[in-house]
């Protein structure tokens, strides 16, 4: 008796290769929702009169760690004054307030929440929809 196995060698394959394919879209799927996070707390920042530059400091950086991949979103500090990005550093104020001021901008872990059910299921299709 002959049994075609063909089709189940080629999906031993398909899903040997399965990690190095879903890692490539794994990868897309954190720079788009670290972009999307970014936008957000761009728009949320723009048109602060004193704050003016904070927007124009949000940046996102993304990196491969031992556990996966990671992304930092935010203003970025540390620039010296004149620098385009230097407000980046008074961003916490805007963010926390001072014990006199209240904070200008909304919580930024309101972006984060926006972004997660998009990122979770983009997450699922890059992860699944590559196995099927």
């Amino acid at each position: 008796m002959d049994i075609d196995t063909s089709q189940l060698r080629s999906l031993q394959r398909d899903l040997a290769y399965a990690p190095e394919r879903a890692y490539g879209q794994l990868w897309k799927v954190m720079q788009r929702a670290a972009l999307n996070i970014k936008r957000d707390l761009q728009e949320e920042a723009a048109g602060s009169g004193y704050f003016s530059r904070i927007p124009v400091s949000i940046s996102y950086e993304t990196w491969e760690t031992a556990n996966g991949i990671e992304a930092e979103i935010g203003p970025e500090i540390g620039h010296e004054r004149g620098h385009p990005r230097a407000q980046g550093s008074l961003a916490w104020i805007a963010y926390e307030g001072t014990a006199t001021t209240p904070p200008t901008f909304p919580d930024p872990a309101g972006a984060l929440d926006r972004e997660a059910d998009a990122f979770q299921t983009y997450l699922a299709r890059a992860v699944v929809g590559d196995l099927l």
